[in-house]
């Protein structure tokens, strides 16, 4: 029974620490857009960001921030 247990919070933590590092991929990604030449482009970095902040409520004061920059 504790093992079980113990593998289980092993795979939640996994699973928190593979969440974490696909937002701060899309982060990346959507921050770098905002610098593209192309208007569509940008567009694409704003919507991903604003999804970003309906998936991930710790990061909208960050987004937010990055948007009224």
């Amino acid at each position: 029974m504790a093992f079980t247990w113990q593998s289980i919070q092993q795979v939640n933590t996994e699973q928190t620490i593979t969440r974490e590092g696909q937002i701060t991929d899309r982060y990346n990604a959507a921050v770098e857009n905002l610098g593209h030449n192309s208007v569509e482009v940008r567009l694409d970095g704003i919507y991903a960001l604003q999804r970003i902040m309906h998936d991930s409520h710790r990061d909208q004061p960050v987004v937010i921030s990055v948007l009224a920059t």
